[in-house]
């Protein structure tokens, strides 16, 4: 009984406990409750992180995610092509491939550290005033684009500190989100097309010109830790901007993958993008 009342009074609270069997890391509630809103916004010192995948992509978030170590102190939410009509069981895939909690998103549910978030089956996920909110899927209305959904709310809410990650999938989705997200001056991260089984998504995001870094699903996690890491060490947390990473080496995207695509002929190339310019 008394674990009854105080799992109730703890879900009243806006918090969630770890998966059953699964220790909180030793400075995990402390960062919780440094990052519990100092701004006045649930979550507002917590690194948030949005990340895009669909066919594919349960690999690719294996690796990124398994190289995130448990005290990160940034929260992942993590949109990936579901079937509407079957139970999501991608938060149960993910965490046993990595350190960090990993919970399925709900309405309102505050953004803690060191967590991973994950779509529920037939919604769309994005985050709102430091919560996340979730829009329920309308399938008379086209082609469900739910990582530029996410991508275009991570963009709205944190402006330069919005930092997205397309990997693996098919078609186009998370292209224009992108976008949005550079646009506000954050941080887009690519899957280098030829370690992800369908190169699509990847390739039209490279195409635009605006990715930060190329990168295989392993070294996208520390040059994303290192990346938060900078800013925090400027003060930028407390501050009004996160600065701009401006890397000089082959990692970098010229703004044009002329590789070929797995997901068509081997004689396919992906479309020229000329004249394009990096962000």
């Amino acid at each position: 009984m008394a674990k009854d009342q105080d799992a109730a009074r703890e879900a009243a609270e806006g918090r969630a406990r770890p998966a059953k069997g699964r220790a909180t890391p030793p400075g995990r509630e402390a960062r919780r409750r440094a990052a519990g809103g100092r701004a006045g916004t649930p979550g507002a010192n917590v690194p948030i992180i949005g990340v895009g995948a669909s066919a594919g992509g349960i690999e690719a978030l294996q690796e990124l995610l398994g190289a995130v170590p448990g005290d990160s102190g940034a929260a992942f939410i993590v949109v990936q092509h579901l079937d509407p009509t079957h139970e999501s069981q991608m938060a149960s895939v993910l965490a046993g491939h990595t350190a960090l909690r990993v919970l399925q998103a709900e309405e309102g549910m505050a953004v803690e550290p060191d967590t991973v978030y994950t779509i529920p089956s037939g919604q769309y996920l994005g985050l709102r005033e430091g919560r996340l909110q979730l829009v329920a899927q309308v399938p008379e209305q086209g082609p469900r684009m739910s990582v530029d959904f996410l991508f275009r709310s991570l963009a709205d809410e944190l402006q330069e500190k919005a930092i997205c990650v397309v990997l693996s999938g098919s078609a186009s989705d998370g292209t224009l989100g992108l976008r949005a997200v550079r646009g506000a001056g954050g941080l887009a991260v690519v899957q280098d097309p030829e370690t992800a089984q369908y190169d699509s998504m990847p390739r039209n995001a490279i195409a635009t010109g605006l990715v930060d870094f190329v990168l295989p699903p392993a070294a996208i996690a520390p040059t994303l830790l290192d990346y938060i890491r900078h800013a925090y060490a400027r003060g930028a947390v407390e501050g009004t901007s996160w600065p701009r990473p401006r890397p000089r080496d082959s990692t970098r995207s010229s703004g044009c993958y002329s590789g070929p695509t797995r997901t068509s002929a081997a004689t396919s190339q992906a479309p020229s993008c000329a004249g394009s310019t990096g962000g």
